[in-house]
Parts: structure tokens; C-alpha cells; sequence
């Protein structure tokens, strides 16, 4: 490239830069792994989950019933550690982790994804979705009553869908419903495409038909207020703290104004157990050392990168599990190589990354392996994965080298100076492919001339990069398409044909077989290789036991059918 093209091409950019956020877009290709990893100098110690049991994560560390001391007062009170709870925890504003874990207490879902990814009925009796995706109808379950005793109906769950739609950010599946622009700047009590049938039932009707508009059904209901004549959103900014729901507990106030505390829903239509009361609290790190010893929380949500870390894991009374989180850690490849440019070579490379060396030894506090691009053993994940087989890669390199001749060679991957979890990565990726007859360069750079060579010059062969969202067809449209303006699209006819049918699958039934097709052609084709998930970790006091929560709850999502022993 002439010296004249390239300094036209660095003032486009940085003009691009002025106008759009491309620091993000570098954070994602090339520094999101820096915000959740940190290379743990030093013999390793593994932090993984071992199996997965009835609660739905994979269990790293049993905790000593024994070591458990609680009057009984304390047994009847679940006490949860959290460092951001505001109090704003109205579902459509509830935004940090401890909010919508309080949130996710109080009001119920219509649906929620079960440990397979799979949606099941919470208020929601019966869904219809049509056949073209244009309708949506949700019929509700009768005799379900909120905490303040009124009768749950198609009026709630209308206001709650609405609310959503005022609140949600971006571009969503609220956003589709018919007439939403409208109802945002203030016309009507409900958009246009949210229509009350009768009693229990409600109508979706959606400008752009979209399998993401299923996520709809994930909406958590709350009672809508009677008087909204002083308009919706003066109404729902004035409940932002507050909220009535169907769940088994609703908030109390506390005099002192210290935490949040959740009492029984005596109209709750289930069984509560052991539990009567929750509790949300908030400690200075500082104090926690104390607060762990004395016993006085029973659960929390922690990551590597806290200070707490060490607290957690040495205490006896917890167990602890390992949270997979949305997100993807993968590897990009330029098509622009030729090598790379073939499946066989794609998949080979895939196949011969060692996964436990780096998410189950180093780097185990802070990831978990990826062996396909949607989380493993949901719908999402199909039956041709990219688990470690040296031999299986071996061979695809021998009939590749066969078709189109000598396929070995030097790959670059560039990576930013001082991002050791980066480097870490790298290192593994650039021991693993020598096996299949790869020479991997790892490229340290300073932030400009890794912004020079990836983005200007598109001077690499492997990319390090993450994003999340893979739980939704939206976030599978990228694997088609080039990444943040670099040549990493994957144009494979079967691929493009499975993910043709996956953004036109409305229903659940028709969304489940096309997931499958699309994870299969994404195994075969390898647009990505998947390298690992980022993690937490939530600590449970040992004397508990029955709960449930999977890897995409916020919290518990059966804090009734706990048993305290």
C-alpha cells in the first residue's frame, strides 16, 4: 500500500473514530478478554466444575454442612451478599446484577429457559406463535394471584410488555411490536401491537417478524396500576423502586434503610418451604472477612477479580459453583489466506486446540472451555462439536494437502502488548497448531500499531476476539458476515442455508430443530473456532439444599423449595 493510500486511510478512520465507538469495537476484537482475565502467575490451581448437578451448575468446591451454625430464626432467612443492589428493581429497569437478582425474586416470568435452553411455562398457560411470525398469543394461568392479593390478567401482562418496550435499549424484540415509535413519544396507553383479547389472553402483533421475538416471553410481570392518566411513563418511572409480582416473596420496607428485605407472599399459589424471608445485603470489603466467619450471608455471586476470592474458597461453610456466562471467547481467521479459506483446515485447527490447557489449568478462575459456539448440552449446541482430537485433525490436514497441496506454514496473530490473558491464549493456539504443521507468530503490539496492522492494513491470519448473545438467533447472523469491517466472514452455501432457516424459524419447535442445523453447518464450516466462556462463581451455604438456578438466571429461581438442614 502506497504511503498516500495508508494516510488516507488512517484520516478516514480516525474520522470514523470521532463519529462512532470504535474503542469498543477494538475492546471486543482485541482487549474483552482483558476486563474478565487476568494470567495467574504460578503453578496452577484448577477452579473447575466437576459435573453438573440438580441445580443446574457444575459444582468446583463442596462446602461442609457441618461447619454451619444458625439458630433458628437464622434458618428461616436467606441472606445474599451483593455490592451493586440500588433498589431499582422494577424488571424494566432493574439493570446491575444485584438488582435483577432481587427482581428476578419478586416477579415472575412468562417463560423461562430451563438448563437446555429450552423455554417452559411460568405464567404463561399456552403460547401460540404464527406460522409467518407475524402474531404472537399468550394465554395466561388462572387463579395466580400478586402479593397484594389481585387476581393476575391479560391487563398486567400487557403493561408489563409495554413497559419493556419504553425501557429497552438498542434494538430488541421489543422494537417490533407494531406501533412501538408511536407509543414511545407518548400516543396511547399500549403500543398498537399489544392488544387484550379477554381475561387471561393477550396479542403480540410485530412489525418484523424475528425468531427473536420469542424473547418476549421472557418478560417478568408486575400489576399494572390502576390510574395512568397521567401517562405511562410518569406512571413506571415512579415505580422504578417499586413493583407488586406473583412471586413467593415481595419487598417490605426496612426501617434503618439497610439492604433490601423480601418477606413471604401469603398469596403466593405454591408451597413456601423453609425459607420466610430474603435478604439482599451490602458489606464493605473490609468487613467481610468478619461477615464470612460470623456466618452472616448464606449466598453471593463473585469472579476471580474480586478481592473476595480467596475468602470465599477457604471457607468451609460454602459450596460453590461455576456460572458460565453469555459470552463467547473465539478465534476469527482471515479468509483472505488461502489456507484458511478451506473448511477442512478451518475445522482441523478447531479440532487440535487443546481447551483444558488454559480454561482448566491457568486461566480455570476465569473461564470455562468452549467446544462449540452455542453453550454446550442446551438446543443451541448440535451434535458436531470442536472437542480436542489431535488424530481426527491430523487426517483433515493430510486430505486437505492432498487437494490442494502443502497447506503448512507461518500464521501471525497479533496481540496487544501487556494483555497477558491474550498472550496466554496465544500461546496455547501457537502450541497447538505446530502438531497439524503450523508455525504461529505472536505479534505483540502497542494499541496503534495493532489498530495500524489488524484494522488498516488487515495485515493477520487469527484474531483474537469475544462478543455474547449466542443464547439468540440475532448474534448467528455475525458468523456470515465480516467482523467490525475485517475479511473474517465465513461464505459457506451450508451455512448460509442453515442460517437462513434459523432467522425464519418463529416457532419454538421450529426454532429448536433449526438451531441444531445451524450448530452442525457452524461445526462443519467453522466460521469461528470457539476457544473458551467467561464465569463467576456463586457460593452457597452448605446447610441448604433443593435450590435451582441455571446459567441464564439471574438467581435462584425456586428460593421457596429450599430446604434448610
Amino acid at each position: 500500500m502506497k504511503n498516500n493510500q495508508l494516510k488516507e486511510r488512517m484520516a478516514a478512520f480516525a474520522a470514523s473514530v470521532r463519529k462512532k465507538p470504535y474503542a469498543a469495537a477494538i475492546a471486543a476484537a482485541a482487549v474483552v478478554l482483558a476486563a474478565v482475565l487476568f494470567f495467574v502467575m504460578g503453578p496452577p490451581q484448577i477452579f473447575s466444575g466437576i459435573f453438573r448437578d440438580q441445580t443446574g451448575l457444575a459444582m468446583v468446591q463442596e462446602g461442609r454442612e457441618n461447619a454451619v451454625q444458625k439458630d433458628e430464626e437464622r434458618r428461616q432467612v436467606l441472606r445474599v451478599y451483593t455490592n451493586d443492589a440500588t433498589g431499582v428493581i422494577n424488571p424494566a429497569y432493574a439493570s446491575s446484577a444485584g438488582d435483577r437478582a432481587v427482581s428476578a425474586v419478586i416477579f415472575e416470568p412468562l417463560m423461562r429457559k430451563n438448563v437446555d435452553g429450552k423455554l417452559e411455562p411460568v405464567l404463561a398457560r399456552q403460547v401460540r406463535m404464527a406460522e409467518d411470525g407475524a402474531t404472537c398469543t399468550i394465554q395466561l394461568k388462572k387463579n395466580v394471584r400478586f402479593s397484594d392479593g389481585q387476581a393476575l390478567t391479560a391487563r398486567d401482562a400487557a403493561f408489563s410488555i409495554a413497559a419493556m418496550c419504553v425501557t429497552e435499549e438498542g434494538s430488541g424484540p421489543y422494537g417490533n411490536i407494531q406501533g412501538v415509535r408511536a407509543f414511545r413519544e407518548g400516543a396511547g396507553e399500549l403500543p398498537e401491537g399489544i392488544r387484550v383479547t379477554d381475561e387471561l389472553t393477550v396479542e403480540l402483533a410485530f412489525e418484523t417478524p424475528s425468531p427473536d421475538n420469542l424473547r418476549i416471553l421472557e418478560t417478568k410481570i408486575q400489576e399494572r396500576p390502576e390510574n395512568l392518566t397521567s401517562g405511562f411513563l410518569p406512571v413506571l418511572q415512579q415505580l422504578s423502586m417499586d413493583g407488586t409480582g406473583t412471586g413467593a416473596y415481595q419487598k417490605v420496607r426496612i426501617r434503618d434503610g439497610s439492604g433490601i428485605r423480601l418477606e413471604a407472599n401469603e398469596f403466593y399459589r405454591g408451597k413456601i418451604r423453609d425459607i420466610k424471608a430474603v435478604e439482599f445485603v451490602t458489606y464493605g470489603t473490609y468487613e467481610m472477612g468478619a461477615v464470612i466467619d460470623e456466618q452472616r450471608i448464606d449466598a453471593a455471586f463473585f469472579s476471580a477479580e474480586s478481592a473476595l476470592f480467596d475468602r470465599f474458597f477457604s471457607a468451609k461453610q460454602f459450596t460453590i459453583y461455576e456460572k458460565p456466562g453469555a459470552g463467547l471467547y473465539y478465534m476469527a481467521l482471515n479468509r483472505n489466506n488461502r489456507q484458511l479459506y478451506i473448511p477442512a483446515v478451518r475445522r482441523a485447527i478447531a479440532l487440535s486446540i487443546d481447551r483444558d490447557r488454559f480454561a482448566g489449568g491457568n486461566l480455570s478462575a476465569y473461564m470455562v472451555k468452549a467446544e462449540a459456539i452455542g453453550p454446550e448440552d442446551s438446543i443451541y449446541a448440535g451434535s458436531v462439536n470442536m472437542a480436542l482430537n489431535k488424530e481426527e485433525a491430523k487426517k483433515l490436514m493430510e486430505e486437505a494437502g492432498g487437494k490442494y497441496g502443502s497447506l503448512k506454514g507461518r500464521l501471525r496473530l497479533p496481540v496487544l502488548a501487556g494483555s497477558k490473558n491474550q498472550e496466554a491464549l496465544a500461546k496455547a493456539v501457537k502450541s497447538d497448531l505446530k502438531d497439524i504443521g503450523f508455525d504461529v507468530d505472536i505479534e505483540l503490539l502497542d494499541q496503534a500499531a495493532y489498530l495500524q496492522q489488524v484494522y488498516m492494513l488487515q495485515d493477520f491470519d487469527l484474531i483474537l476476539s469475544g462478543t455474547g448473545g449466542w443464547d439468540y438467533p440475532s448474534a448467528w447472523d455475525g458468523l456470515a458476515e465480516d467482523m467490525q469491517g475485517l475479511p473474517t466472514a465465513c461464505n459457506s452455501n451450508e451455512l448460509n442455508e442453515a442460517l437462513g432457516e434459523l432467522n425464519t424459524a418463529y416457532s419454538e419447535k421450529a426454532l429448536t430443530a433449526a438451531w441444531k442445523k445451524a450448530a452442525d453447518a457452524a461445526g462443519r464450516q467453522v466460521p469461528v473456532i470457539p476457544l473458551a466462556r467467561p464465569k463467576q462463581f456463586l457460593a452457597v451455604s452448605a446447610d441448604l439444599s433443593g435450590y435451582r438456578i441455571t446459567r441464564y438466571d439471574d438467581f435462584f429461581v425456586n428460593i421457596q423449595d429450599i430446604r434448610v438442614k
